[in-house]
């Protein structure tokens, strides 16, 4: 299965560059000593340049996606009047321009205000149910005796992006792999680039307390490691079922590591 290089390599640079963002303030964090006069200080400014930079960096990454480059993450738009050809998988035509053509005949099932007071709906209720289930992880965690970290970075994540895990999986099923890239490493940009540098920003307007992007050694290596072994993964634009399997037991590594020093 192929997955369109400027999606690749696009969604690659911004998290690569989101490693290198959270890396700086967690080596200041370690080389610096705890006797230097406005450590803290020092490193708590760092992270706040460094989060207005990651999200003036996640809005050039929407915009050359969205505006400057449509085309070249669209490219089946512009073969609509080409001939079809066979697909190597299937033998059949292609069906991706097919579902262009037609899609052209698809009425919305929804106006433009109507769609954006129902994101508006759905947006104040997830953040309910995301504020409810944050208040209750320190007493799961005493009842079922797991570490609230690896609670929050294992299993929250599965459990609150079950939808679009699912979403992923079927399209790649589909053999769209770009829509399927772009839902994983969609995901992963919004909350290095965008959720995790906001959150310093709002520490500095409210509160007295400053949020640092600064991790722990065991964090900022599974970070690093993790986006190098995607990185790889897809570096050639092609994905198959190894490669699958290699991720996941990645995955099951930075599970035990975290399971493992819980406390």
């Amino acid at each position: 299965q192929e997955v369109l290089p400027v999606a690749v390599e696009t969604n690659a640079n911004v998290l690569q560059l989101a490693v290198f963002s959270f890396f700086v303030p967690t080596v200041m964090d370690y080389v610096t000593p705890d006797t230097m006069k406005h450590k803290k200080k020092t490193l708590e400014v760092m992270s706040l340049l460094l989060a207005v930079m990651m999200l003036a960096i996640y809005g050039m990454y929407l915009f050359f996606q969205l505006f400057t480059h449509i085309d070249a993450f669209n490219p089946d738009e512009d073969e609509e009047a080409g001939p079809s050809e066979a697909s190597p998988l299937t033998g059949r035509e292609d069906e991706m321009s097919i579902a262009t053509v037609s899609s052209e005949d698809v009425e919305p099932v929804a106006t433009l205000p109507v769609a954006i007071a129902i994101m508006v709906v759905d947006v104040i209720f997830v953040s309910l149910c995301c504020e409810n289930l944050v208040d209750t992880i320190e007493e799961f965690s005493q009842q079922v005796g797991l570490d609230d970290k690896f609670i929050s970075i294992i299993l929250l994540p599965i459990i609150g992006n079950a939808v679009e895990h699912l979403s992923a999986i079927i399209v790649a099923m589909k053999n769209k792999m770009d829509l399927s890239v772009g839902i994983a490493a969609g995901s992963s940009v919004q909350i290095a680039v965008f959720a995790a540098p906001f959150m310093v920003v709002l520490s500095w307007l409210y509160g007295p307390v400053h949020l640092t992007m600064a991790l722990t050694a065991l964090e900022a290596l599974c970070l690093w490691m993790s986006v190098g072994l995607v990185n790889m993964t897809l570096r050639d634009a092609k994905t198959n079922w190894f490669e699958g399997a290699v991720l996941l037991m990645a995955y099951f590594i930075v599970a035990v590591a975290f399971y493992l020093t819980k406390g």
